[in-house]
């Protein structure tokens, strides 16, 4: 009964250092883009109003970019991009980049990735903590 006490408190206790914001947990993490990445916010909007073979390229970019988040994050999301299209993955840049031109496009679809997160890590934790909660009292009985 003691040790079922002590695993609730370390899954608790794991659980809730993995509830720190996820903006603030992807702020923190460093790394080199390479390729299209590095086009500034500038040049994504410049090339999109011209419908150029570049645009292409740039909205090529950003579906890998985000097809890598769905196979390699580590958040439980398998489809980032449910519940919109590449239209309004597109549209969100846009957004951004309207107002950050010197940002890289980069920096962009990380902001696009983050908002489409939202609190989706925060509930998957929340499942698993009332879960663990669960079998723990199934297990008292």
């Amino acid at each position: 009964m003691i040790l079922l006490k002590y695993i609730l408190i370390a899954v608790l206790t794991v659980a809730a250092c993995l509830s720190a914001p996820v903006s603030s947990l992807a702020m923190a993490k460093t790394f080199v883009v390479i390729g299209i990445g590095n086009v500034s916010c500038g040049g994504w909007t410049r090339e999109r109003q011209e419908h150029s073979e570049a645009a292409s390229a740039y909205d090529g970019w950003v579906q890998g970019y985000l097809t890598a988040v769905n196979e390699f994050g580590e958040i439980g999301i398998i489809n980032i991009t449910k519940g919109t299209d590449m239209d309004g993955i597109d549209g969100a840049i846009d957004n951004y980049c309207a107002t950050h031109p010197i940002a890289t496009l980069s920096d962009a679809v990380q902001k696009v990735v983050m908002d489409l997160i939202g609190d989706r890590p925060k509930k998957l934790l929340d499942s698993a903590i009332a879960q663990a909660k669960k079998d723990l009292s199934n297990i008292q009985k």
